[in-house]
């Protein structure tokens, strides 16, 4: 099964922008969607935002597609 993480630039949320649209097409097409609720802005950092990548989306592999909008 094809996964995808899509993921929101900063002061973005998972409610925003095209996400949820993208989300329910590819669902509609077999895949696996997780839109991760990042921290942002308050408590924004690397480490932080791959803490919440990591609790939220778990392992990635090849079947993996990240997609990222800021």
């Amino acid at each position: 099964m094809d996964k995808f993480a899509i993921i929101h630039g900063t002061k973005g949320s998972p409610e925003g922008n095209w996400f949820q649209w993208l989300s329910t097409e590819l669902i509609k097409r077999g895949a696996q969607v997780t839109i991760p609720r990042m921290p942002t802005p308050e408590g924004q950092s690397l480490d932080n935002w791959l803490a919440a990548f990591s609790e939220q989306v778990g392992p990635i592999d090849q079947s993996t597609t990240v997609i990222g909008h800021s």
